[in-house]
């Protein structure tokens, strides 16, 4: 067998084994009869603290798009913006035939 067979059977072996392990887990944690209470315990503290907010109201929605667009502005102005991607060069490349 050829070395690169071997790594690429390795990696299958590994993903399937981290994907068992999730699945696992997942189901254990789901399984905890206390799960939902926790969930809920947790939901409504971030709640109380202000961290969760209702974005189904079109008054909430739009005032937090608008701060979150003057955030992303006042970073550019600043020049701290983190951009997602690096734009391609569009200037076109003049080739001689």
């Amino acid at each position: 067998m050829s070395g690169r067979f071997v790594a690429v059977c390795a990696l299958g072996l590994a993903g399937s084994l981290f994907l068992g392990y999730c699945v696992y887990f997942d189901r254990n944690r789901r399984m905890d009869p206390d799960y939902k209470k926790k969930v809920l315990a947790r939901r409504r503290r971030a709640k109380a603290q202000g961290k969760i907010i209702d974005l189904r109201d079109p008054r909430v929605r739009e005032e937090f798009l608008i701060a979150e667009m003057t955030a992303a502005n006042q970073k550019m102005m600043e020049g701290t913006a983190v951009p997602l991607f690096r734009p391609q060069n569009t200037t076109p490349i003049h080739r001689e035939h």
